[in-house]
């Protein structure tokens, strides 16, 4: 079996942890619109090999918005640049640390599911999540989401007949085997996400589950948070000057 690892860092908004834990069976890539060189400077991480990506059809997108797109369809879009068919891909956020084994972790918590994710810490749907951004706003004045692109997302998933009740999740990480049923998902999630007026990439997940149900998927036992730091550890973003007033 070969199997990858991939994380994500368009426009140099952040910094990409380097692994403490060398997992040697396993190949590690970073999607990045910059050159090598570029990226290099901008990340200070030498561990995971930059793939460049270039799509000018999505000129005029936040750097955050272009790494969600891509994120969603991972899996096939790092066989379409390396040329290789892997069978297990892992996505994980830049600011996801690798501290263990992920062999260990895919036998205990894969098995033979299509796509595995943690489920969302706080939140059982994108209703509950839109009334927690408010919520934020109103302690804090800042908004997450404009109030007016999380009406239009419900409005959207409403209308095709999204019922708000198939579970929420986070993407910070994934893992995906290498079938049809999950390149057919991948490709409609894309999809779905640049659709939707969000900049989250839960809500179209969650819309995305509900559209394929003929896949695999699994839930995790825990968010990825304090209480499961093994083999991730997900830790505060470390956003660049350059890319951070880009989101």
């Amino acid at each position: 079996m070969i199997k990858a690892v991939v994380n994500f860092d368009i426009g140099c908004y952040e910094q990409v942890l380097e692994p403490s834990y060398p997992n040697p069976t396993w190949d590690f890539y970073t999607f990045t619109d910059l050159s090598s060189r570029e990226h290099r400077k901008c990340s200070n991480e030498y561990f995971f090999e930059p793939l460049l990506i270039e799509n000018d059809e999505l000129e005029g997108l936040s750097p955050k918005r272009k790494a969600s797109y891509y994120k969603a369809h991972a899996l096939t879009l790092l066989e379409k640049i390396t040329g290789i068919d892997y069978d297990l891909v892992v996505t994980i956020d830049s600011n996801v640390e690798i501290v263990g084994d992920l062999d260990e972790f895919v036998d205990a918590h894969h098995s033979n599911y299509d796509i595995s994710m943690p489920p969302h810490p706080d939140c059982e749907n994108y209703l509950q999540e839109v009334e927690k951004i408010r919520r934020i706003h109103e302690s804090s004045g800042k908004w997450i989401e404009t109030d007016e692109n999380m009406e239009e997302s419900i409005d959207f998933m409403s209308l095709r007949g999204h019922k708000f009740n198939n579970g929420y999740h986070e993407s910070t990480m994934s893992v995906r085997t290498n079938n049809k049923r999950v390149k057919s998902f991948e490709k409609a999630w894309a999809k779905n996400y640049l659709e939707m007026a969000t900049r989250r990439d839960q809500p179209s997940l969650a819309f995305t589950r509900q559209e394929k149900k003929s896949l695999l998927f699994n839930t995790l036992p825990q968010p990825l948070n304090h209480t499961w730091q093994s083999p991730f550890f997900r830790k505060p973003h470390i956003y660049n000057e350059k890319g951070s007033n880009k989101l």
